[in-house]
């Protein structure tokens, strides 16, 4: 009973296990086959740093790699020997029965690195040569050149052809260079014509206006103006200038010169140390001279000249005067002789601050009117003071004794604002 049940059980296991085998291989193995990528074309680039020693080793290393793939692809490969990458190349691998010979394509990229540095080109700066094919084991390996980096002297030549190009001028075809050359030089130099205001005065009215004519002559012809036995001032050859007056005369009038005298100056010195009122000459004043353009206008009865230019031939020397000033004081009207000075105390007052009617000597107050001790300032006595102005001596008061002396103001402001002070008091003559 027990034999017959076993017999029954395993082929129920086994073909259990068979179900199970066949799910895995259709969910995990089955897809992975189907949809297995190709090996692509292109690999990653990778930098192979070398050093001298090992420059055998690497080229085994890359044979070794190239051998062991099967299919066409390609790499780029960066060979780098210690700071420096000497050359940066791509590699094509291809099946094939015919073996290329091998050829020690390190060495052609170390005699590069070499003659960079002689002639002193950057580091990075490989050579156009292209790398051989390298010998495979039923397999041909092909390279190609990648274009190396321009030197950096060779783009500064670039540069400096482009700014020759810009600085060039154009040149038209079948014409010398020394034309071309004028003809450049003549489109570049071509002047801005500017207009300059004058002034045409003829038969008693004058019209003013701007022109770019150079000359007189050049202005009238452009005005049409009938020149006909008529003289004109300036003459027609004549630059014009700014607000130049041109003069067209009337056919009985002409023209004359006249030098006219112009007199000097006086400049005045004025010296303390020379007796007031004293002049001295110190130097002598020379006239000047002008040179007078006139018209000369004949009518019957009568001849009229009228000035039309006056210019300058010799200018006038100025005279030098000296003018003693000797005990004056400097006063709004000039230098003004005094008799003495006395130093002594100002105050003020007006009207309402104890001042009525008129002053002691019978003058209606005003500002230029001073009260002063007759003892030491007699009355009508002319005055100045700094600060006040000239006045005269015309009232006196209790307080008024000896060198003080009040001053009448014409506001009450004014009082306050002068208040007390110490004055110079000029006794003048």
């Amino acid at each position: 009973m027990k034999k017959k049940t076993n017999d029954k059980i395993v082929p129920k296991l086994l073909k259990g296990l068979t179900g199970i085998l066949f799910a895995v291989s259709t969910f995990f193995i089955l897809p992975g086959l189907l949809y297995a990528e190709e090996p692509g074309p292109v690999m990653p680039q990778e930098q192979v740093f070398l050093d001298p020693s090992q420059v055998e080793a690497a080229k085994k290393q890359l044979e070794d790699d190239a051998a062991g793939k099967s299919g066409p692809r390609t790499k780029n490969v960066e060979v780098v020997s210690g700071d420096r990458v000497i050359a940066d190349v791509k590699v094509v691998e291809q099946d094939n029965k015919t073996k290329a010979p091998a050829t020690d394509t390190v060495s052609e990229t170390k005699k590069t690195e070499d003659s960079n540095k002689a002639t002193g080109l950057p580091a990075k700066v490989g050579t156009e040569k292209p790398v051989p094919a390298m010998k495979q084991e039923g397999k041909e390996t092909k390279t190609e050149t990648v274009q190396p980096q321009k030197p950096v002297q060779e783009k500064a030549e670039t540069s400096k052809t482009a700014e020759a190009k810009v600085t060039q001028p154009d040149t038209k075809p079948g014409v010398t260079a020394a034309e071309n050359k004028n003809e450049t030089a003549t489109s570049q130099a071509q002047p801005v014509l500017q207009h300059k205001p004058v002034r045409l005065s003829r038969f008693g009215v004058a019209k003013e206006f701007t022109t770019h004519n150079t000359t007189v002559g050049a202005v009238l012809q452009e005005m049409a103006v009938n020149l006909d036995g008529r003289t004109v001032y300036p003459p027609l050859e004549t630059k014009i200038t700014d607000g130049l007056v041109i003069h067209v005369l009337a056919r009985k009038s002409f023209l004359s010169k006249e030098e006219v005298e112009v007199p000097f100056g006086t400049k005045v010195i004025e010296d303390p140390e020379l007796e007031f009122g004293t002049k001295k000459v110190e130097k002598e004043g020379v006239k000047g001279k002008d040179l007078v353009i006139y018209e000369n206008i004949t009518r019957p009865g009568r001849e009229q000249k009228i000035e039309l230019d006056r210019r300058r031939i010799a200018n006038p020397v100025n005279e030098i005067v000296r003018k003693g000033v000797a005990q004056s004081v400097l006063t709004p009207n000039g230098y003004v002789k005094y008799k003495k000075v006395i130093y002594g105390e100002a105050t003020a007052y007006t009207w309402g601050g104890g001042a009525s009617g008129t002053t002691s000597i019978g003058l209606w107050p005003k500002r230029g009117i001073v009260a002063v001790d007759p003892r030491q300032i007699p009355y009508y006595t002319k005055l100045y003071i700094p600060g006040y102005g000239m006045a005269i001596a015309g009232d006196t008061g209790g307080a008024i004794v000896g060198n003080r002396i009040d001053l009448f103001m014409d506001s009450l402001y004014e009082c306050y604002q002068w208040g007390r002070r110490d004055v110079e008091i000029y006794i003048l003559e």
